[in-house]
């Protein structure tokens, strides 16, 4: 074992060396890959559906918040805190949005509004600008309107009976069990004889 150690240990030690510096490379592409994307002054907001109106049917839109650069990190890290918050409004916006706003090709008054949307989620200092892209205009999408799954072919029947329906419904037996006991109990006790 000693003598294949002294053989070979120059290959062995390349091969060490080898490791080592993929090792590090590795270790640098993964900080520079971190590094970019928390340098990055966008912070998607996720895809969002406009109606235009029954006839014409959505605009399919993917919403990006700018963050300034100064503070780029606390910023990111706000809107990502409240993620459900800003879609939220965002998406109650684009529910009741104008569609004649869409028809300017910068959509300038619709990012304007966007925008207010964000400030008043997130706050003034979060983001400086909002970037709309993919802006696709979908005909046949059907209902923006929330459908509850149902089985047509046997329509269900819910009864819900409320709390005061029940004690109601206990009193009026309480006193109709009551009202059968009286006649009894008040009729005269029979005499017997002596």
């Amino acid at each position: 074992m000693i003598e294949t150690l002294r053989r070979y240990w120059i290959g062995l030690l390349v091969l060490v060396m080898i490791g080592l510096h993929a090792g590090i490379v590795g270790l640098i592409r993964i900080q520079a890959s971190q590094a970019k994307e928390s340098l990055s002054c966008e912070v998607d907001l996720g895809s969002f559906y406009v109606s235009r109106g029954p006839e014409e049917g959505v605009l399919h839109l993917r919403i990006h918040a700018l963050v300034p650069i100064n503070h780029r990190l606390q910023s990111r890290q706000l809107i990502q805190l409240n993620q459900f918050q800003v879609r939220q409004a965002l998406e109650e916006y684009c529910r009741q949005a104008d569609p004649a706003l869409l028809n300017d090709p910068l959509l300038t008054d619709f990012k304007t509004n966007l925008m207010d949307c964000m400030v008043q989620t997130v706050g003034e200092t979060a983001t400086e600008d909002v970037v709309v892209t993919e802006v696709r205009h979908i005909k046949e999408f059907g209902s923006l309107s929330f459908q509850a799954a149902s089985d047509d072919k046997k329509p269900s029947k819910r009864m819900v009976i409320t709390r005061q329906a029940k004690d109601q419904q206990r009193k009026a037996e309480h006193e109709a069990s009551h009202e059968e006991e009286k006649p009894a109990a008040h009729a005269a006790p029979e005499k017997k004889g002596h």
